[in-house]
């Protein structure tokens, strides 16, 4: 996510952030995805190491710890419904998410191929006992 975070911002990786968590979180969500609605309304919090802005969204959503052991300070990020779906459009574009269409309107999200290719650590960490069986598959 390193070269893609540049394009991004902390808040945008939050809603990646927030996509990967709810799907860990749960086997059914993983396997067949979030509705479009439910994603369109996950809370987003940034991650702020030491109060720098840039930095410390990418650690984030790549699992990595803030540097030099800082905590991290956490605030809620905005995006309106459209940010949120241009995001969207964008991470399932490059790869990180799986968008599932229904006409011209996304119907729902899944972790992507790319995401378990580079973000395979992060993902088996935050997943539970029930969806790690499932990610270990395409790891």
């Amino acid at each position: 996510m390193s070269k893609q975070a540049t394009r991004l911002s902390p808040v945008q990786l939050a809603l990646f952030r927030a996509v990967v968590e709810a799907c860990a979180s749960d086997a059914r969500k993983a396997k067949y995805g979030l509705a479009s609605l439910l994603v369109l309304n996950l809370p987003l919090s940034v991650s702020v190491a030491g109060g720098a802005g840039g930095a410390g969204g990418a650690g984030g959503a790549g699992g990595e710890g803030e540097a030099g052991g800082k905590a991290a300070a956490v605030k809620e990020g905005k995006l309106s419904a459209s940010e949120k779906e241009a995001t969207l459009r964008e991470l399932v574009q490059h790869g990180w998410l799986l968008g599932e269409e229904e006409g011209d309107v996304a119907a729902g999200y899944r972790v992507g191929p790319r995401a378990f290719l580079e973000l395979s650590a992060y993902l088996l960490e935050c997943a539970s006992d029930e969806v790690e069986p499932i990610w270990r598959k395409f790891v």
